[in-house]
């Protein structure tokens, strides 16, 4: 997990060296509803505060479930 500006990436776990990839976009906006899409082989979030564990696990499953 790595934290850009006002953007949470969560990547997965590098194994020998190799460049992570991102699997999921986390954005916090109080001026925007929930909102989730998938953009290729990962998912952008937009949520209006920040999101629980359990909200997270549930919303990202179909992604973070391959690793």
């Amino acid at each position: 997990m790595k934290k850009y500006n006002n953007q949470i990436v969560i990547r997965e776990h590098a194994r020998f060296n190799a460049t992570p990839k991102d699997l999921v976009y986390v954005t916090l906006d109080s001026t925007k509803p929930k909102s989730l899409s998938k953009s290729g082989a990962f998912i952008v979030a937009w949520y209006p505060a920040p999101p629980t564990k359990q909200e997270m696990r549930s919303d990202f499953a179909s992604v973070l479930n391959q690793y």
